[in-house]
């Protein structure tokens, strides 16, 4: 039987299993302060070994000076208490009927006589038995009846453990004692009676006080500091405090303005409102993301019921294509839930995944990445079944994705790797191709000059620089799109699906800015204000710069003791003009902090498109002022610039003119770097691919 059978069975929607219904009723009072859909997992995973608890000690003298105790003059007894205290709340409850909140009460008053051994030995409390609670349940909606009466009993029931914990029974005394203690307490009640517990808050705390402080509430937490001169007081100004306590909780902790959003298609979770303000991301296995601020326990439980739903409905995506969870790992059931409720992937996709139970994670998270770039099954379905290492499968896939290989190359591949296990990819394809170096070249395109020019000044096979990084040109054509060149480079994978750079280029002059042979770099002249450094090249060579700054920061002292500026000559000019018996002052830079990565790397960088382009441009503007006044980041400033994540990924959406949505930002970074650098950024990625974080783990 599965959960949706079991709740049916509840609402009386199809027939009832009387033994069923009977072992879950003694289930649900032994665990009825437990979430309402853990405690159904639970029953339906434990339902054979159930066993009724047996009785050792008994509370009835402790309940009863608990109800003599409380406020409500009409309670004499728990049944009374429990009719006082949950009338105001089963009031406001429409859905249910006056028989369905009498069972309720009654259910209550069951659970709370199994929780403190209240039952006799035929297992009944009163004229209540699990017989009478199940011939009253007929027709009655069983899942909304033990919902309000379990979170009745759990309530009632943490006031009496609360009261328990300093209840001591009274001894028996002898006539002259109960004379003399009745003196005494006439005495203290003429001192008191008059004076009441006052409350007052300071700062997170609520503090009672009778002359002295006795206990205090933190709002924050919701939870209770009992002060020495607590222990001291009746039961009658115990239970005054708590009440009070209880009354700044409902007040304060109320989570009804918790709102679930819809689904954000750029972080790829589910959003969830306080108000109108943003409180957090839930994951699609229900789990908070980043919460913007601490919860409370009760809040705590709001939202982990929305998780729940969540979690929930994915599962039910899983299981409606067929989907046995249980026969899969706890790490493998995330890919799966993220594959329906992160990516949104096809049934029919999910349910090539779901036939996959025996796929280790890395199997199942590459697949997942492949189906959601939109590679057919049957190449997916042969990464379930490769021996590949993992680097040779990374080349496989992006050859599946370029259409560079057949499911049939790659099976020959890997058949022809176990007689030689040092044969790769590359070398592979090129004995396929009968080891041609051929110009690729469109032939319907041949006569476009662009295209010739760039072949006369870069042969296929020659060796370029692109971004600080040598790449293997390959591939030059006419792109068929807008006068555009394509070109191909290529080097070493480094990611999952790390694609070689693709660029599209319309002019002589971008190429020519974007990629050119690497060249023996000439020795920098430090005095040449003309020198144009490349962006962020100071965090990539600190000793390098460490030298400038020591050369920038010599001062040189004439014989009058008044200093020249280091500006006014250049360097050649100063050391032939420095006499013997003058003094050459150094000015040593101050060391050099490392910056530290914290543990927890999941909050550190950027997340959405703007902020990713804000801290951009924020890293390229500090860059500026630290070149422009010669020194070193401050520990916060390194902080921003190892933020810096980049144009890949944001480079079509921010660079594109005709896009108002990042305008503003296009003329501050314009405003802020040089025409090279800008192009440079220009010409970043255009093709940025996710890579599951469980991925990289198992890397």
């Amino acid at each position: 039987m599965n959960q949706e059978v079991l709740l049916q069975m509840m609402r009386a929607t199809i027939p009832r299993d009387r033994a069923l219904l009977e072992a879950f009723l003694y289930y649900q009072a032994e665990h009825f302060d437990e979430d309402w859909n853990s405690l159904i997992r639970q029953f339906l995973t434990n339902k054979q070994e159930i066993n009724k608890s047996v009785q050792v000690l008994h509370f009835e003298t402790a309940v009863s000076a608990f109800v003599q105790a409380s406020p409500y003059d009409t309670a004499h007894d728990l049944l009374t208490y429990t009719q006082v205290f949950g009338q105001s709340g089963l009031q406001k409850l429409d859905k249910l009927s006056s028989s369905e909140k009498d069972l309720v009460i009654e259910v209550t008053l069951f659970n709370l006589a199994t929780r403190f051994q209240l039952l006799d030995s035929n297992g009944h409390y009163q004229t209540i038995s699990p017989d009478s609670l199940l011939q009253k349940s007929r027709g009655a909606n069983l899942v909304n009846v033990y919902r309000v009466a379990n979170n009745l009993a759990d309530r009632i029931s943490r006031d009496i453990e609360q009261f328990l914990l300093t209840y001591e029974p009274e001894l028996e005394t002898g006539v002259d004692e109960t004379v003399l203690e009745n003196e005494e307490t006439v005495d203290e009640h003429k001192t008191s009676v008059h004076q009441g517990i006052s409350f007052r808050e300071e700062g997170s705390l609520v503090i009672a006080s009778l002359d002295v402080d006795l206990s205090q509430l933190d709002v924050q937490t919701g939870k209770t500091s009992h002060l020495p001169a607590y222990e001291e007081l009746s039961l009658r100004r115990k239970f005054e405090i708590l009440t009070y306590f209880d009354h700044i909780r409902n007040k304060r902790f109320k989570v009804a303005s918790f709102r679930r959003g819809d689904f954000d298609t750029e972080m790829e979770m589910t959003p969830v409102f306080e108000g109108e303000e943003l409180l957090t991301y839930l994951e699609a296995d229900g789990s908070p993301y980043e919460l913007r601020r601490t919860l409370t326990r009760v809040e705590e439980k709001e939202l982990e019921k929305i998780g729940q739903v969540i979690r929930i409905e994915n599962q039910e995506k899983l299981t409606q294509v067929g989907i046995e969870l249980s026969q899969f790992e706890s790490d493998q059931v995330g890919i799966l839930l993220d594959a329906a409720g992160r990516f949104r992937l096809k049934n029919a996709d999910l349910a090539l995944l779901g036939g996959y139970p025996k796929a280790s994670v890395t199997q199942l998270a590459l697949a997942t990445e492949l189906l959601q770039m939109g590679l057919g099954h049957e190449k997916v379905e042969f990464f379930f079944g490769s021996q590949l290492s993992l680097e040779e499968l990374r080349q496989v896939a992006y050859a599946f994705l370029h259409q560079e290989l057949s499911r049939e190359d790659a099976e020959q591949f890997e058949k022809d790797k176990r007689n030689q296990p040092d044969l790769t990819l590359r070398d592979w394809k090129s004995k396929l191709e009968k080891a041609e170096t051929k110009v690729v070249v469109d032939e319907a395109f041949e006569v476009n000059p662009l295209v010739q020019m760039v072949l006369d000044n870069y042969p296929l096979g020659t060796l370029v620089s692109y971004k600080g990084q040598d790449f293997e040109v390959t591939s030059v054509s006419d792109a068929r799109l807008n006068g555009l060149i394509r070109i191909e480079l290529v080097n070493d994978f480094s990611d999952i699906i790390e694609q070689n750079p693709v660029l599209y280029l319309r002019t002589w002059e971008e190429i020519s800015q974007v990629i050119h042979i690497p060249k023996p770099e000439p020795k920098v002249e430090l005095d040449e204000p003309d020198q144009e450094l490349n962006l962020f090249s100071f965090l990539e060579e600190e000793t390098s710069q460490s030298v400038n700054e020591a050369v920038q920061n010599i001062r040189v002292l004439d014989p009058e003791g008044s200093e020249k500026g280091h500006n006014d000559t250049d360097l050649e000019d100063t050391d032939n003009q420095i006499p013997e018996e003058e003094v050459v002052e150094i000015i040593p830079d101050s060391p050099v902090t490392d910056f530290h990565f914290p543990e927890d790397l999941t909050v550190f960088y950027p997340k959405t498109a703007r902020d990713k382009v804000e801290t951009n441009i924020a890293a390229i503007r500090l860059v500026k002022i630290l070149e422009a006044e010669r020194r070193k980041a401050s520990p916060s400033e390194q902080e921003l610039l190892v933020k810096y994540v980049g144009w890949g990924g944001l480079a079509n959406e921010f660079f594109d003119d005709y896009n108002p949505k990042f305008s503003k930002e296009r003329e501050e970074l314009k405003n802020l770097v040089s025409d090279k650098e800008y192009s440079d950024m220009k010409q970043s990625s255009l093709t940025a691919y996710y890579t599951d974080p469980a991925l990289i783990r198992q890397m």
